[in-house]
């Protein structure tokens, strides 16, 4: 599980670094969109509690901004630390550069695909629990 979330990093990380980002502008590009996936993650299995149980979940609600901000922070610093403190993020990419094309190419639209279907399930749950 932990290879799969570094791998996803990893691939975020590379598709910055084409864009000729520095490498350590790429590292926390890639934290920021890999933070905003896991809230999209986050808010679906929420919305999917609420379908499941036929009741709203007044957390989400009750939150005011600064709440969610102090909330993404705290789920920001572990990732941080995990993926891009200390140059980690050099160590993450040298355990998977050896991979073939075939094996790049392949990993590469599984984790475009999770992206993708992270926000549609996003979307999608936000639609049905309207018509609830």
């Amino acid at each position: 599980m932990v290879r799969a979330y570094e791998y996803l990093f990893y691939r975020l990380y590379c598709w910055q670094r084409r864009i000729g980002v520095s490498d350590l502008a790429s590292a926390l590009s890639a934290l920021v969109f890999l933070l905003i996936v896991v809230c999209w993650n986050l808010l679906f299995m929420l919305e999917l509690i609420e379908l499941i149980f036929r009741s709203r979940v007044p957390l989400i609600r009750a939150l005011s901004t600064s709440e969610i901000l102090i909330a993404a922070t705290l789920l920001a610093i572990p990732q941080y630390f995990f993926l891009v403190h200390d140059r980690r993020y050099r160590k993450i990419a040298q355990k998977f550069e050896l991979e073939s094309n075939r094996q790049r190419r392949a990993r590469g639209i599984v984790v475009f695909l999770y992206v993708v279907f992270s926000f549609l399930l996003l979307v999608l749950g936000s639609i049905l629990r309207g018509k609830l």
